[in-house]
């Protein structure tokens, strides 16, 4: 216990910083437009967290293109879907249990576990991975002991497309690698300072590159990767750092945008500058443990480096190379696109608004916009299948289902890009009856806790009256089960969870 207290420090002993990044009112919507910044992510999404400290809730499901088939510049967050634990009730809840989640964190070197030396207590103690921009500051200047900073600048020549990408990762991770040998053991990766001539590179293919460097040359546990970057503003992009090895993450410009909307007056009337950063914090926080949660993991230091994501689009080369690990079973883009996405938005930035544009992009993703990503679900669909229900009309039902059909013209699905193959068919009586075909049938162990008595005990009868089998799942069943229903009918399941029982 003394040697904790003697050798860890936290935020609040740091030193305050001499100096600090002003606000920018002049190159904010530029920075803004560099980012991939949409109207959307302003009104929709950063708003409501700076006003309530809550991530905005919707619907499940989407009906716009995956970002490896939208025609539209996307975030390399875009490709990746988190995994999830497949089971049917809840690995954790992060509200009725959150006294065992934690987001705090001991970043700093990591010695030998096996030694019992106070050093091993020599970290610096964050109570969450979101940093403002007055912490970063504190960070930036950190020497203490072996806790030493310094800045990597994340920028490439945005003219040389491909090529400029992939020479200025190859700079960054030679940098990296040359600083954890110089006794760095805080590296902050900064995409501060983009102009004309430079684009800021993916925080998360930066990072992630940095981060599989230092595992192959086996200094990754001496260093801890802090990312300060104007794009991460949404859960997912948070959590995507985290997951590939952030300690910590600065959003300033998340954090500058939040304080112009307050200034602006487009959050409540009662809501600062100060307070909208508060809750936009508030809101990741509450976010980053619901996202952890469905892996069953209930700690930042478990989440962070688990890269516990899948890649949708992203071609086997770009993934071997700096997303060692991630299962990526369908390719596509590689750096060529990654680096011509970057350069639209720079384009975007750095061109004067015109007359019939506004100054972000109106975005599109949540709600339809003409100008906005495409949508299976839009206008014209919904108003064929509501006048052809109401009319009962054929044709324009017709209409309707060659709209949904030809979806593949919108390259907005994967099962749209399918074809299906004609072949001879198979003789009927070389076909399994449907009635041993069911034999082999079975439900997952859905526990009953996670279902409904009735939906329990119906999976149950069904399967018995098929011949096939259903599982209990965890927590057994009741006894009275056992009997058959006056109708014939058996509730009981064939299997127990972990064993079958017999008879």
């Amino acid at each position: 216990m003394n040697g904790s207290r003697k050798n860890q420090i936290t935020l609040s002993q740091l030193p305050e910083p001499t100096r600090l990044f002003a606000s920018d009112q002049s190159t904010l919507l530029r920075r803004q437009r560099a980012f991939g910044y949409t109207d959307e992510d302003l009104q929709m999404i950063l708003d409501a967290m700076g006003n309530k400290g809550e991530e905005p809730v919707g619907s499940m499901g989407t009906d716009t293109p995956l970002a490896c088939l939208s025609d539209r510049p996307q975030l390399l967050f875009s490709y990746f879907r988190q995994l999830f634990a497949q089971v049917t009730n809840p690995p954790i809840d992060p509200i009725r249990e959150e006294m065992v989640m934690s987001l705090t964190s001991f970043i700093g070197t990591e010695r030998n576990i096996l030694d019992e030396t106070p050093l091993n207590c020599h970290t610096l103690k964050l109570p969450q991975p979101v940093l403002t921009n007055r912490e970063l500051e504190k960070l930036r200047r950190l020497s203490y002991g072996d806790l030493l900073a310094t800045t990597l600048s994340t920028g490439f020549r945005v003219q040389e497309g491909e090529a400029g990408l992939k020479r200025s990762l190859e700079e960054l991770c030679r940098r990296a690698s040359l600083s954890v040998k110089s006794g760095y053991t805080l590296l902050i990766l900064s995409d501060r300072g983009l102009d004309e001539q430079y684009a800021p590179i993916p925080s998360l293919l930066a990072l992630a590159a940095v981060h599989n460097l230092l595992i192959r040359e086996e200094t990754r546990t001496q260093v801890a990767l802090i990312v300060e970057s104007g794009e991460p503003r949404e859960v997912m992009h948070f959590a995507l750092l985290i997951g590939y090895g952030a300690s910590a993450v600065n959003p300033y410009l998340a954090i500058e945008t939040l304080e112009d909307r307050a200034k602006e007056g487009y959050l409540a009337d009662d809501v600062t500058p100060e307070v909208a950063v508060k809750n936009f914090i508030k809101a990741i926080n509450k976010g980053l443990l619901k996202t952890f949660s469905k892996m069953g993991i209930s700690t930042l230091q478990s989440y962070r480096g688990a890269q516990c994501f899948e890649a949708i689009g992203l071609n086997r080369e770009l993934v071997d190379a700096h997303f060692v690990g991630t299962a990526s079973r369908i390719e596509g883009v590689g750096l060529e696109v990654i680096a011509r996405e970057a350069a639209l938005r720079h384009e975007f930035a750095f061109r004067s608004t015109r007359d019939f544009e506004t100054e972000l992009s109106p975005g599109g993703a949540y709600h339809y916009r003409v100008d906005g990503e495409y949508h299976l679900l839009n206008p014209q669909t919904i108003s064929k299948l509501q006048h052809s229900v109401r009319a009962s009309d054929a044709k324009t039902f017709r209409e309707y289902t060659d709209l949904i059909d030809d979806e593949n013209r919108e390259l907005c699905t994967l099962r749209g890009l399918l074809k299906l193959k004609t072949a001879n068919p198979v003789p009927l009586d070389e076909v399994e009856s449907a009635k041993e075909i069911v034999k082999r049938f079975a439900t997952g162990a859905m526990s009953f806790g996670s279902i409904s008595k009735e939906a329990h005990e119906t999976l149950a009868i069904a399967m018995n009256r098929i011949g096939g089998k259903s599982n209990t799942g965890e927590g057994g069943e009741d006894e009275n089960r056992f009997q058959r229903d006056e109708n014939g009918d058996l509730r009981r399941s064939a299997f127990r969870r972990h064993h079958q029982l017999l008879g």
